[in-house]
């Protein structure tokens, strides 16, 4: 069993290797062989055990039978100086091509990464067949968490990722405020954002007065509404394009163990926060759209939440909240292995997406995972291996947004 588990595993590993050589050749030819091969093994190990723990990509290790050696190469991989000065490159090659569209949509947001509260993770995405792919993310002490010039600084570098003619929506939640948006008008991107709180606003009326933003939540539609250009923050008026809606009520009820619903002061806080309506707020620039469209595109937000769990939990994803590392540039390490782990296993399902069902019992991506593991496999639905295809998918088919 041990030694067909390596087979599989050597096999996993050349073609994931193949992979990343072609999706990153441009840093790939800067880099140190060994360091590469040690990229590819660690992101192979990732794909085989989807635990992203040191000990857990040991123990997956491709081509090793122990335990102590992978550890240690992996050690002194998530230390190497060299390696944490291309990271940023290895997300601009990735960026290069998964944004395709001179106007993507851009979902930003922070995470708590371990337990502890120690460090924070701010990631930028782009929505992807109900995920959202990494494209740039960075790790932060919990005292910078929501800082300005932290923000001011992951924009900066968010741009020099993404391609020259590049003009994002950039969508946030109501924990990005004004100082965001006018950082992020700078750059001459627009934005959607969610008001909630303390904000205050001032109608388009001649001589409106400031409000608080729940005075907007009363007789909200569920077909979203526009409420004109208006002023946001009182002591520095920004000005903005208002929409509010309420969404349907989808009957979801957190449920105890005998199943009841769920009481107590956490359960009740939850919920009225998830009826409150939405009083979004856009860029000027974003005037022209629709209630509906700007709705919608603010709707795309919540997929980084579900990557955010693919990424930390322990049962649906890659139990990254059990890590003890707590350095903040091997965590940044961690993270890169585990957003290249997530490309290859997503051009692995679009590569096969035509060789089974249509409609998937699981995501998409969860499909290039379950491929991945499974490679010297047959999985049902799949008339062959996945890497033949995934080969000329990577040659001849330009990823579309």
């Amino acid at each position: 069993d041990s030694a067909l588990r390596i087979d599989q595993n050597a096999k996993a590993v050349m073609h994931a290797s193949a992979v990343l050589q072609t999706w990153l050749a441009s840093v790939f030819s800067n880099l140190d062989q060994r360091n590469v091969q040690t990229t590819s093994d660690a992101v192979c190990a990732c794909l085989n055990g989807q635990r992203l723990t040191l000990m857990a990509l040991a123990r997956h290790w491709p081509n090793s039978r122990q335990i102590a050696a992978p550890l240690k190469r992996l050690d002194r991989w998530l230390s190497n100086q060299s390696m944490q000065a291309h990271r940023r490159a290895m997300y601009r090659a990735s960026a290069q091509r998964l944004v395709s569209r001179d106007r993507p949509v851009i979902i930003v947001d922070w995470s708590e990464l371990p337990r502890d509260g120690q460090w924070q993770l701010l990631r930028a995405s782009i929505p992807r067949q109900g995920r959202a792919l990494t494209l740039y993310e960075e790790v932060h002490p919990q005292r910078d968490l929501n800082s300005r010039a932290v923000h001011d600084r992951f924009l900066k570098r968010l741009q020099r990722v993404l391609p020259a003619t590049c003009r994002p929506i950039v969508l946030t939640d109501a924990g990005f405020h004004t100082p965001w948006f006018r950082s992020v008008e700078a750059l001459g991107w627009d934005w959607i954002g969610r008001l909630r709180g303390r904000i205050m606003i001032r109608g388009d009326r001649p001589h409106a007065a400031w409000c608080s933003v729940a005075t907007y939540y009363d007789k909200a539609p569920i077909k979203p509404e526009s409420l004109g250009i208006c002023d946001i923050t009182r002591s520095r008026p920004t000005s903005c394009y208002l929409v509010r809606t309420r969404r349907r009520p989808k009957g979801r009820h957190q449920t105890r163990r005998d199943r009841r619903r769920a009481g107590g002061g956490k359960a009740e806080k939850m919920a009225r926060r998830y009826r409150e309506p939405w009083v979004l707020a856009a860029s000027c620039g974003l005037a022209n759209e629709s209630p509906a469209e700007i709705a919608r595109l603010y709707g795309l937000r919540m997929q980084i939440e579900t990557a955010f769990r693919d990424l930390k939990s322990h049962q649906y994803g890659s139990a990254f909240e059990d890590t003890q590392t707590r350095v903040g540039a091997r965590l940044e390490m961690l993270l890169l292995i585990h957003m290249l782990a997530t490309l290859v296993a997503w051009l692995a399902a679009l590569a096969t997406r035509s060789e089974h069902e249509t409609r998937f019992r699981i995501s998409l991506l969860n499909r290039g995972w379950a491929i991945l593991r499974q490679t010297a496999q047959r999985l049902p639905g799949v008339k062959k291996p996945p890497w033949r295809a995934l080969q000329a998918y990577l040659h001849c088919y330009s990823i579309s947004a």
